[in-house]
C-alpha cells in the first residue's frame, strides 16, 4: 500500500498543464505528436495530443516529484529502490509513464 504514494506526483501534470491550456501558452509547441499522420483515414493520436501537452505534463510531474521529495514523510513512504534514486529521474519516469499512458485516449470530439 505504501508504494501507492509514488503516484501522488502525477497530480502535477494537470496543475501545470491546465493554465497552459487556459491561456494558450507556448503556442509554438501546439503541434500534434503524430505530425498529422493518419492510419486508415483516422488520425493516429488526434489533434489534442501535442508536444506542448506532453512536455508540460511531464514537467509538472517532475516538479511535483522534486517538491514532494523535500518532504521526508512522503519520501519515507516510497519503496527503497525509489528512495535511492534521484528525484529528477523518478519524476521523469513517472511523467513519461503518465504521458505515454494517456496517449491512446481520444477526446469525445475526435471519435
Amino acid at each position: 500500500m505504501r508504494a501507492l504514494w509514488i503516484f501522488l506526483p502525477v497530480l502535477g501534470a494537470p496543475i501545470l498543464h491546465a493554465p497552459v491550456l487556459r491561456w494558450d501558452l507556448l503556442p509554438a509547441l501546439k503541434r500534434p505528436l503524430d505530425g498529422g499522420r493518419s492510419f486508415r483515414g483516422r488520425r493516429i493520436l488526434g489533434d489534442n495530443k501535442t508536444w506542448r501537452g506532453a512536455l508540460c505534463m511531464t514537467a509538472g510531474v517532475v516538479l511535483a516529484t522534486v517538491a514532494l521529495w523535500r518532504w521526508g514523510w512522503w519520501r519515507d513512504q516510497l519503496p527503497g529502490a525509489v528512495r535511492a534514486s534521484s528525484p529528477i529521474v523518478v519524476g521523469l519516469l513517472i511523467g513519461l509513464g503518465t504521458v505515454g499512458g494517456e496517449l491512446p485516449t481520444r477526446s469525445s470530439s475526435a471519435v
